[in-house]
């Protein structure tokens, strides 16, 4: 641009570098204003959009949504933990007895027994059971109908029988029981004691 008042030439197109004079408007372009835009600060076709609101509903369910969805996600998904945390708690009975996973030893049954429950609980076991004896070894099949659906029933049912067998032979024998589909559920070992299968 050529400058009137020093008489220079120059590549700024708004201001001499030289004299610091400003170029006639008609040849100079003009910025982009940022008044009359209803901005702060901002550029054309950039204006600042108002926060979207979502209402859910006067009801009370819809207030509490209107509430929630205000947060930002961090306490959103926080406080839906912590609610499916309670509702967990709420609905777990501390009550129940855990039940034994595969593979768990259980170990033999600690209460005392005497010579005479002992072989009541082995007679009981061969009447509604086939009870095989090799050596070191027992094997017991229960049938359909003696065999107990429940998996407590049957961990007890084990235990018993083992404790049994101990208390009559004197020492603690390998006992495989099956079900009555012919498959191991549980076993009973001289060093681990009782073992789930389930």
């Amino acid at each position: 641009m050529y400058c009137p008042t020093c008489e220079r030439d120059s590549t700024n197109r708004r201001v001499c570098p030289h004299c610091f004079t400003p170029y006639p408007s008609d040849e100079a372009p003009t910025a982009p204003s940022r008044q009359g835009t209803g901005e702060q600060g901002g550029w054309p076709g950039q204006s600042e959009r108002p926060a979207r609101v979502v209402d859910y509903g006067s009801g009370p369910f819809g207030r509490v949504a209107t509430v929630v969805m205000r947060q930002t996600p961090l306490v959103r998904w926080t406080g839906l933990g912590i609610v499916l945390v309670l509702l967990f708690w709420a609905f777990t009975d501390p009550n129940t007895p855990p039940t034994a996973p595969a593979g768990t030893p259980v170990g033999f049954a600690a209460a005392p027994m005497t010579a005479a429950e002992a072989q009541a609980i082995v007679q009981r076991t061969r009447e509604t059971a086939l009870v095989e004896t090799n050596a070191d070894e027992v094997f017991v099949s229960y049938h359909a109908e003696s065999f107990p659906t429940q998996s407590e029933a049957q961990v007890a049912l084990v235990r018993q029988f083992a404790r049994a067998d101990e208390e009559l032979s004197g020492r603690r024998r390998r006992i495989f029981f099956h079900e009555p589909s012919g498959r191991i559920f549980a076993r009973a070992d001289p060093v681990d004691g009782v073992l789930v299968m389930r």
